[in-house]
């Protein structure tokens, strides 16, 4: 008799399945598929672009007969997001779905202004999935962004996904942000929020031509260009490679990355890959003064040498190790410093550190934590460990001395 129950409901999931999928193919017919959003903002009226994905044209790239563009582009302007998408059905032969787009895409000058409130809309809207990356074009409208045409990944929206999922994961030197975790970021207090930047180079007008398909070298194409700096909703400034870098090995968003700089004693470089990347930030408040420890540990393998040192010898791995360690120690001194300086916001989390280890004295802090957070003191120590030197540990050059 039990048998029998549990054969009839997985009778019935399996018909509710194939009527589902049945209803799912006959409503694709009546929806145009978007990948990507730009939003800029012109004076009260917010001016949306949606990229679109044209099946045919794309499945016909993917084979090497381009004759047009994988992607088309609609535009409208509205008071609010929603009515400039209800506009684009003027233009657009069928309804837009927009549950499966990679990318939004925010102009500069729009992230100057505030986000807080168009990202209410994405908040309450329940069609947009949670997992796409919000992105800021910098020096640029967002719509730019979503118009140049690059060499094998052809449509512009995933194109900038896969940079940034790519980078994010080998470079460090950005950090992907989805929707949730920036409607986290902006309700929470103690950390302001960061978001990547990308920038267009080249000759935009050539790059939304199929023609930058064509040639080796690209007219123009997309770059990233390291984190935009949030003060609450509004963007202040940004990041360079360098610090966006060590902001990911501050907030233990390393996965994997480079170090290069001289050998000891020497103006030869050595290069070293990241692996294994772990950090952890104490906080504590002692008679109200706040301050914050942070120790980063790393397994790191060198894949280029110009050191004269001789790498047989242990005393000498150590001293590498050393250097390796000192070197992250004072680029993140560095980083913290110029945050500091330059933008007075605790974009690192530290005072949720606080928040967590302290919670009592985190109150008479948090209402001007800003202020609290120029005069932190933080101490850091990095732990970088040698696990690989590759498959010779001599350089090809002769050392001075040997024959």
């Amino acid at each position: 008799m039990v048998k029998r129950k549990i054969n009839i409901i997985l009778l019935t999931i399996l018909m509710l399945a194939i009527i589902s999928g049945c209803w799912s193919r006959t409503e694709l017919n009546e929806y145009s598929i978007a990948a990507g959003m730009a939003i800029d903002k012109s004076g009260e009226m917010y001016e949306v672009s949606v990229q679109v994905l044209e099946p045919r044209q794309y499945e016909s790239n993917k084979s090497g007969g381009a004759s047009s563009s994988p992607v088309s582009l609609f535009k409208a302007k509205g008071y609010s997001i929603s009515e400039a998408l209800r506009k684009m059905t003027k233009t657009s032969p069928r309804k837009i779905y927009l549950g499966h787009i990679r990318v939004l895409v925010i102009g500069e000058k729009t992230a100057r202004n505030g986000i807080s409130e168009m990202m209410d809309y994405f908040r309450r809207e329940i069609y947009y999935r949670a997992d796409f990356n919000i992105i800021i074009a910098k020096d640029s409208t967002a719509e730019q962004a979503l118009l140049i045409i690059s060499p094998i990944e052809n449509i512009p929206s995933s194109k900038v996904y896969q940079s940034l999922e790519a980078s994010d994961q080998y470079l460090s030197s950005t950090k992907g942000v989805k929707l949730d975790v920036l409607i986290k970021g902006l309700l929470s207090k103690g950390q302001s929020i960061v978001l990547p930047g990308i920038k267009l180079i080249g000759d935009s007008k050539k790059g939304n031509s199929l023609d930058n398909l064509k040639t080796i070298t690209n007219s123009a194409d997309i770059l990233l260009i390291g984190l935009g700096v949030f003060q609450e909703d509004k963007l202040i400034g940004w990041l360079n490679n360098e610090d966006s870098t060590y902001f990911n090995y501050i907030t233990n968003n390393v996965k994997k990355s480079g170090l290069v700089f001289n050998c000891p004693g020497e103006q030869h470089k050595i290069s070293y890959a990241v692996m294994n990347s772990k950090t952890k930030v104490k906080g504590r408040v002692e008679q109200g003064v706040p301050s914050v420890d942070i120790f980063v540990r790393a397994e790191i393998n060198i894949v280029e040498s110009a050191c004269l040192i001789d790498l047989h010898q242990p005393g000498n791995v150590t001293a590498l190790e050393k250097s390796a360690s000192k070197y992250v120690e004072d680029s993140i001194v560095v980083t913290i410093e110029n945050v500091k300086n330059k933008y007075k916001t605790d974009i690192f989390g530290f005072g949720k550190v606080i928040h967590r280890a302290e919670p009592k004295a985190w109150k008479a802090l948090s209402n001007n934590w800003d202020d609290q957070f120029k005069d932190l003191q933080v101490t850091v120590k990095a732990e970088m460990k040698i696990q690989n030197m590759g498959s010779v540990i001599d350089p090809i050059f002769k050392k001075p001395g040997k024959e």
